[in-house]
């Protein structure tokens, strides 16, 4: 485990506000530029490019509904975030901006298979002269990591899936129990800090001596409460 994942606040989606939009290039030199590391969210295009995006579609950022997955990426990066100058950016334009100066901790969001994105991934990174690590809610992704390309730093993401009605219960157990980090050896837990404390946490804690890192940290009593659980932070539109 890099000393950065436990020690170093991560500004999630960069350092924005209402300026600079959620992963924009302006979001993302205003983290690097207060000393922070930034966590970043990516979809595979359909002509497999890593755009950077948190959410599926580009409606709530841009006003335009795009399916990112379906959609070619100069039809997104047209796009401008929040009616600004910022576009949707790439994880290509990322890297080059940023260039080593801060860490990137990148979330491979649900939506893709591991085995096509996960390669993508790779060749982007390829050369890369900075620091990363991996992390995503979905554990076939977190797997192929461990099985592929075991020296990136790659971690789980849960929670309690409460808000995901949709979810069968079966499924919602698995994923708040990180049942599968038997077969995925995350090298760390993202946890929601609302979900803390937590018992599987605690139990993956205790078997793996797995760091934690919480999300998303917003006021002053989530960053005492994830200090006294002795976690780092992604937190956002706070000082930390």
């Amino acid at each position: 485990m890099p000393d950065w994942l436990i020690t170093q606040p991560i500004a999630h989606r960069g350092l924005h506000d209402k300026k600079l939009p959620e992963n924009s290039i302006g979001a993302f030199k205003a983290a690097a530029r207060n000393g922070y590391a930034i966590e970043l969210d990516i979809h595979l295009s359909r002509d497999h490019r890593l755009v950077v995006l948190h959410d599926d579609t580009t409606k709530r950022l841009t006003g335009n509904d795009h399916k990112v997955t379906e959609s070619e990426s100069t039809d997104l990066t047209n796009l401008r975030l929040e009616g600004t100058e910022y576009y949707v950016p790439l994880l290509d334009d990322v890297l080059d901006v940023v260039a080593g100066d801060t860490p990137l901790l990148i979330e491979v969001n649900t939506g893709s298979r591991a085995d096509i994105i996960g390669p993508s991934i790779l060749k982007t990174l390829k050369g890369y002269p900075g620091e990363y690590a991996i992390q995503s809610f979905d554990p076939r992704i977190v797997g192929w990591f461990h099985k592929h390309a075991p020296h990136i730093p790659r971690g789980q993401l849960s929670y309690t899936f409460s808000s995901h009605p949709g979810l069968p219960v079966t499924q919602k157990l698995l994923l708040r129990s990180m049942l599968l980090n038997i077969h995925t050896r995350p090298d760390f837990i993202a946890y929601e800090i609302g979900s803390l404390p937590s018992v599987p946490v605690t139990f993956w804690q205790s078997v793996y001596k797995l760091p934690l890192l919480t999300w998303t940290v917003r006021t002053k009593a989530d960053l005492q409460k994830a200090r006294g659980l002795g976690a780092n932070v992604i937190f956002e539109r706070l000082r930390v």
